[in-house]
């Protein structure tokens, strides 16, 4: 006979892998894309890493500062080179920017102390065979100094049907490092649900 203790711990177990067999479902592409390989070269899926370098602003933010000491800027515009090892995405990048700056705020100490930069942009990558585009969410900390951008890029011309999805950070350092992966398929699905 099963003792209260030994009952309760074996229903814990019953419900806890039929919760993690529920979630680890596999999911299911939608019909018509391949899987996780194609037999076209210039379709075919790849993580990449590279970096920028050669930035220029060509036009500066116009800024509203609020009596609370945030700062909005918007149409803030920068050019630079975007240098990957994957030659689909190396190109010229244009990128511009909004941005809510919290870094004088007088209410910016509340409630960790930590203070930062959040911003919106639209990035664009252009080369001989088309170019790459979308939003990116850009977050910067004063202290320590870090920055963390991504975001999704549809691209155009010979990569039609491609997207990439691109990350990029620095911070002390000297470097401005990029990582991201093109694919035909986008990203997975997002489950449907949270389990209960």
């Amino acid at each position: 006979m099963l003792s209260p203790v030994k009952t309760i711990v074996a229903a814990a177990l019953v419900f806890g892998l039929g919760g993690v067999l529920l979630v680890a479902q596999p999911f299911e592409r939608p019909s018509g894309m391949p899987g996780a390989a194609t037999d076209d070269p210039a379709m075919a899926p790849s993580f990449f890493s590279g970096t920028t370098n050669d930035w220029n602003t060509i036009a500066a933010p116009v800024s509203e500062r609020h009596d609370d000491g945030v700062v909005d800027g918007t149409g803030g515009a920068d050019t630079f080179t975007w240098i990957a090892n994957d030659p689909r995405i190396a190109g010229t990048a244009t990128m511009v920017m909004n941005e809510t700056d919290y870094r004088d705020a007088a209410t910016a100490l509340a409630p960790t102390g930590e203070i930062g930069v959040i911003r919106a942009a639209v990035l664009r990558i252009v080369n001989d065979g088309g170019s790459w585009e979308g939003p990116l969410t850009w977050l910067e900390l004063a202290d320590p100094e870090l920055v963390s951008i991504s975001g999704l890029l549809t691209g155009t011309d010979a990569y039609e049907g491609l997207s990439a999805y691109v990350v990029w950070s620095y911070g002390t350092g000297p470097g401005r490092d990029l990582w991201g992966h093109i694919t035909p398929e986008g990203p997975p699905p997002v489950p449907d649900s949270l389990p209960q």
